[in-house]
């Protein structure tokens, strides 16, 4: 069996440079607060190929998520937030 530290080494070396590009559009933030939480809800990669995790959910119910983040009291809310603990535990736990 390995050891923690030796599987972080295998991720870090396999699978980080690709996580972070699934992630590349979220951290640049050069598309609108309202064009994230689509491409994010769709499962959209930059290259705008669709996560088959989220292929498996219904198109009703995806629409209806972009919909309700889309309310403006979501919005105002999220734009408060600089991390995704604030968005966590901030701003929809209480």
């Amino acid at each position: 069996m390995k050891t923690l530290s030796e599987l972080v080494t295998l991720y870090k070396k396999n699978y980080a440079g690709y996580e972070e590009w699934k992630l590349s559009d979220f951290i640049k933030r050069t598309k609108s607060l309202e064009e994230l939480i689509r491409d994010a809800v769709w499962g959209y990669f930059p290259d705008l190929k669709r996560d088959s995790h989220q292929s498996q959910m219904p198109k009703n119910v995806l629409k209806e998520m972009v919909t309700r983040l889309l309310e403006p009291k979501i919005i105002k809310e999220l734009n408060k937030c600089k991390s995704f603990d604030d968005i966590f535990f901030s701003c929809f736990v209480n």
